[in-house]
């Protein structure tokens, strides 16, 4: 019963156990608490992660964490963080969380800091202030790239390479290459050879496939499941018809004209498969605006009517279009002008020898469509002179022959005058007036000191011209045997001046040189014709007192007004012991380049390949030519010879194209001879130049690193020139890629062309180079073995006809010291013709000594002070020359000082 205290009721039981809950109650709040949760054994909840990491790599496996909760019975939540706050998706991805594990995902790509090092933290359900945490760094993964992808193809396009990269690869394993496609298991879609680590060369199919769908894969060695790769579809390329050779004017009554289509990408008809016709306002014209024959071939003849027709159809369209597919055509429109007026010019020379065999002239008349030639009259004074002044005899349509008298005449018939006269137009004539001497004078002084430079036997090659306008193309090849102190005592030379081609010796009366101490010099050399000849030249290449090679230019041309000869090549010293055919090398690159005439104009002419040789018998050739845009691509089998050769001079006599082409070649030695064409222009083109050694089977690191070429060629009487800074880098196998800068100058215009990624294909035998697709209009190579520089011949694709040289850059800086230079071979009446020496000091200062001759006159010995800078490439400038190049311990550059474009050579 309870009992009742001052009016309360107390329950003496219950007392005891409220106080002790109080007691439990306040140690709670002091410090003993069990947490929020509810669950049993209190202080004693504890997490942790099992399977810590300390990396992983970005696009790599899941990771799965695990974590164990002693003492609690709810198990832990999962968090990602990065510096305290949430980082995903940039750090990765949590994903199938339990109350023991979760997925981790890494991302694609490894963050940026700080979410490149994260957190994965387990926390206590229990107790949320129990947890732990895995903080790991994201690492890189290995990436493949294909740097060059492509997304079509046609049949038939050169074989090219494709790159691949492969970052965060310890190993540097690099990649396997994969073809696949529906058609890939025939090689339908193509086939890959050359496989390396980084490259592979694609061999595009000739023919479409059934699936024209395929995929290019490069898949990393050492992380199989990473990979790049290019899908594309091979596509047959469309029929493209180009007329090469484009003219906007033609005269009326002129000759033929030739006019050549290039027919790309048809299979049905690749030779003959094209139409052509001439229409005005879509309707036929012939044969008022001329006629077409020789129909249904790719190159046609067109001849131009006798007269100029009224408009409109004094301005035919000429069409060729696919037999194929007509959809396909090109055109030329062109305008026929009146017939232009006769013109004519004779050979020059200044004197005749009395005495001497005599002198053959040659005619050259242009715009006569009727061909009636001239008629040549000697006077002096305006009067006949024969036989006082010499006789004329071999009267021909375009020559004649002069013979001198025993001994000169008193004035004036010493100084007779030979006309030519035209026979259609009388009114057109040319004539030249020279001096009958009893001895040959001395043109280049007294010797001055350094005669002992020259000491042996030298051959030249010089390219020029002769008369104003844009003159008649000279070529001259020749050797002769210095003394070492002045005297020449023989030698002998071919010229061909486009109508026929002289070959005569020297004599030592009359020929003699002289050297200064500057290294310039003047040769004077007389024919057995009882001509004379003087040069200017400049030497280097000196070994033990001797000069091995030189630049020169004729320098005789003191008319005034360009009626003379003008002209510039190269000289180098003879290995006599190469004077035989067994000395000659069994397989030789060449390149030659002149002039050929179409309606009745001058287009320049290029010519390059290579052939085996077997004591003089030719084979094996293979040749590319220009012929004013118009291509004679990649002929096969070609043969030719070379007869005996001169022990005295190294001079022979040969063919090539089995006679389609004749030839006089000057042995420099085993590994090269001059080539001078001996054909006239009635016939062929004319042209010359070199044959160097070369190998017998290239590859694609045949051609290899950084090079130089210079080009130069015409377009409607304007040299076009090129200088180029090239790098190349084989990608193995027979292709690689090339990539440079490319120079031009025409006609008063500058360019710059960049070129990135450019394939080359190398023929395995021939060493013929092709760059790019053939609608890329790039240039041919044949590849030598470098010799005097020479690392491959270059011939141009376009109308301009370009041919010159690649040469390697052996160094992007330039050797202080003295040099010789000159010109290169002129494309152009208007061209400077010059040499000289050039003393290259520090501080990028030049000081040069010139001789010149263009068609205004002769200048020696002017002096010149200017300044060149070079980049680190080694491209810059010169003086007021804005393109200048060096390979070494030479420099190039395109001189456009004369208000036309040469390039300019200059080297120790």
């Amino acid at each position: 019963m309870p009992s009742r205290n001052n009016g309360r009721f107390v329950n003496a039981a219950v007392r005891p156990i409220t106080e002790l809950f109080i007691v439990v109650a306040l140690l709670s709040l002091g410090g003993c608490s069990a947490g929020q949760g509810s669950g049993g054994n209190g202080n004693s909840v504890s997490v942790t992660i099992t399977n810590k990491i300390t990396s992983v790599t970005a696009g790599g496996a899941a990771v799965a964490f695990n974590a164990t909760a002693q003492n609690g019975t709810n198990g832990v939540t999962w968090t990602l963080t990065a510096n305290g706050s949430s980082c995903s998706p940039s750090c990765g991805s949590l994903s199938g969380a339990t109350s023991i594990s979760v997925t981790y995902t890494p991302p694609a790509s490894a963050p940026s800091a700080p979410n490149n090092q994260p957190t994965v933290t387990a926390t206590s359900v229990d107790k949320t202030n129990k947890s732990d945490s895995d903080s790991f760094t994201i690492n890189p993964g290995v990436t493949v790239t294909i740097s060059n992808k492509f997304s079509s193809v046609n049949t038939g396009a050169n074989a090219f390479v494709v790159n691949a990269t492969v970052q965060n690869d310890s190993t540097n394993s690099g990649v396997t290459w994969t073809l696949t496609g529906a058609s890939c298991s025939a090689t339908g879609c193509g086939s890959l050879t050359s496989s390396t680590a980084t490259s592979v060369t694609y061999n595009p199919p000739t023919s479409l496939p059934t699936n024209t769908q395929a995929t290019l894969t490069a898949t990393s060695v050492h992380d199989t499941s990473k990979s790049d790769s290019a899908a594309f579809t091979v596509t047959k390329p469309p029929i493209a018809v180009t007329i090469k050779n484009k003219v906007s004017t033609v005269s009326a009554n002129a000759g033929a004209i030739s006019f050549s289509a290039s027919l790309q990408n048809d299979t049905t008809n690749p030779l003959v498969g094209v139409n052509w016709s001439l229409t005005v306002s879509g309707t036929n014209c012939v044969p008022t605006c001329g006629t077409l024959s020789n129909q249904g071939f790719s190159t046609i003849a067109y001849t131009p009517p006798a007269t100029a027709p009224a408009s409109p159809n004094n301005r035919p369209t000429l069409t060729a279009t696919s037999t194929t597919d007509p959809t396909k055509s090109d055109t030329d429109a062109f305008t026929i002008n009146p017939p232009p007026a006769i013109s004519l010019t004779i050979s020059q020379v200044s004197s005749v020898l009395a005495g001497a065999s005599g002198v053959t002239f040659d005619a050259n008349v242009q715009n006569d469509s009727a061909g009636n030639g001239v008629t040549w009259a000697l006077t002096a004074s305006g009067s006949a002179c024969s036989p006082t002044c010499g006789s004329l005899s071999n009267v021909g349509a375009t020559s004649v022959a002069y013979t001198p008298p025993a001994s000169a005449p008193a004035s004036p018939n010493n100084h007779p005058t030979l006309t030519a006269t035209s026979v259609t137009d009388a009114t057109k004539s040319g004539s030249d007036s020279f001096t009958i001497t009893s001895a040959v004078s001395n043109s280049c002084g007294s010797a001055q000191g350094h005669e002992s430079l020259l000491n042996g036997h030298y051959a030249v090659l010089e390219q020029g011209f002769e008369g104003s306008g844009s003159g008649t193309p000279i070529l001259m090849g020749a050797s002769f045997s210095t003394n070492g102190s002045g005297g020449i005592t023989g030698g002998e030379e071919d010229i061909n001046d486009t109508i026929s081609a002289q070959h005569l010796t020297f004599t030592s009366s009359g020929s003699l040189y002289t050297v200064g101490a500057d290294r310039r010099g003047c040769l004077q050399l007389t024919n057995s014709s009882g001509t004379t000849t003087v040069f200017r030249f400049s030497l280097g290449g000196i070994s033990s007192g001797i000069a091995s090679r030189g630049r020169i230019i004729e320098f005789d041309d003191n008319s005034g007004n360009g009626k003379g000869s003008r002209g510039s090549g190269i000289l180098r010293l003879q290995d006599s012991n190469s004077f035989v055919l067994s000395a000659l090398q069994a397989q030789y690159a060449f390149g030659v380049d002149g002039w050929d005439m179409n309606d009745g104009q001058l287009i320049h002419f290029a010519m390059a390949g290579s052939f085996s040789n077997s004591s003089g018998t030719l084979s094996n050739g293979v040749a590319d030519t220009n012929d004013g845009g118009n291509l004679g691509t990649d002929f096969t089998s070609l043969t030719g010879a070379i007869t005996s050769i001169s022990a005295t001079t190294g001079r022979g006599t040969g063919n090539f194209m089995a006679g389609a082409f004749s030839w006089s070649i000057y042995v420099v030695n085993g590994s090269e001879f001059f080539i001078v064409g001996t054909d006239p222009l009635s016939n062929v083109a004319m042209a010359g130049g070199r044959a160097v050694v070369t190998g017998s089977s290239f590859a694609a690191n045949t051609l290899s690193g950084n090079y130089v070429v210079r080009t130069a060629g015409n377009t409607s009487g304007n040299a076009n020139v090129n200088l180029e800074l090239l790098a190349t880098t084989p990608g193995g196998g027979k292709t690689g890629t090339l990539s440079g800068t490319v120079y031009s100058y025409t006609s008063g215009n500058a360019q710059t062309t960049t070129l990135g990624g450019v394939t080359y294909n190398v023929d395995s035998t021939s060493g013929r180079v092709t760059l790019g697709n053939p609608s890329d209009n790039l240039p041919i190579l044949y590849l030598t073995t470098p010799t005097d520089g020479i690392a491959a011949f270059v011939i141009g694709v376009g109308a301009d006809a370009v041919f010159g040289m690649a040469e390697p850059q052996t160094s992007q800086s330039l050797p202080l010291g003295t040099y010789t230079f000159g010109t290169e071979d002129p494309a152009g009446n208007t061209v400077a013709n010059e040499s000289g020496v050039e003393t290259i000091a520090s501080g990028g200062s030049i000081s040069t000594t010139i001789d010149q001759s263009d068609t205004t006159g002769l200048q020696s010995g002017q002096s010149n002070n200017t300044n060149f800078s070079l980049g680190s490439d080694g491209s810059g400038s010169i003086g007021g020359n804005p393109i200048a190049i060096t390979s070494g311990s030479k420099l190039f550059y395109i001189d456009e000082s004369s208000g036309t474009a040469v390039i300019t050579v200059a080297e120790q």
